[in-house]
């Protein structure tokens, strides 16, 4: 079966690259855990749809959906150059889903259920119980601080701290 990730121009398919870009993939080895990838990615949609929620607190003046806050400056990284994302960017999500496409490679089965993880988180409807109630807002690399003063960490998962 093949995986496809939804269109660059829809709030769907600029989630995927995003989470698929920022939450450790397959290739990180023994440290990757597929259940906590998921969470993770679940997160940042969570992060995204709370700054949505109150868009001009977040710099995000007038945003009505996800594209709108993700492409704030300074806030997503390269995202802010949407739709126009560096093809050297956006190398490792091709690679991601090149491999999910591999039926061959012994790869090709954890990659397509990274793949699909970040399209179920990107696209489902209700996010999990327990996911919403924390009030996330912001993550960044573990180990490289927080995004600033007023904020606290929840959790570090698969290479990210969460912050609300």
């Amino acid at each position: 079966m093949t995986v496809h990730l939804d269109p660059l121009s829809t709030p769907a398919g600029l989630m995927e690259r995003l989470f698929l870009h920022e939450t450790r993939s397959p290739s990180y080895g023994a440290s990757y855990d597929p259940d906590d990838s998921l969470k993770a990615m679940r997160l940042m949609r969570q992060a995204v749809e709370n700054r949505l929620s109150e868009p001009n607190l977040w710099g995000a003046r007038g945003a009505t959906d996800e594209i709108g806050v993700i492409t704030v400056r300074s806030q997503f990284g390269q995202f802010a150059s949407y739709p126009n994302l560096p093809i050297s960017f956006m190398a490792q999500v091709d690679l991601i889903v090149s491999l999910a496409n591999s039926p061959g490679d012994s790869r090709a089965a954890a990659n397509a259920r990274h793949v699909g993880d970040a399209i179920t988180a990107a696209t489902e409807i209700t996010p999990p119980v327990g996911i919403a109630g924390l009030g996330v807002v912001a993550w960044r690399t573990a180990g490289h601080g927080s995004p600033g003063t007023r904020f606290r960490a929840v959790m570090t998962l698969q290479g990210n701290t969460f912050s609300r």
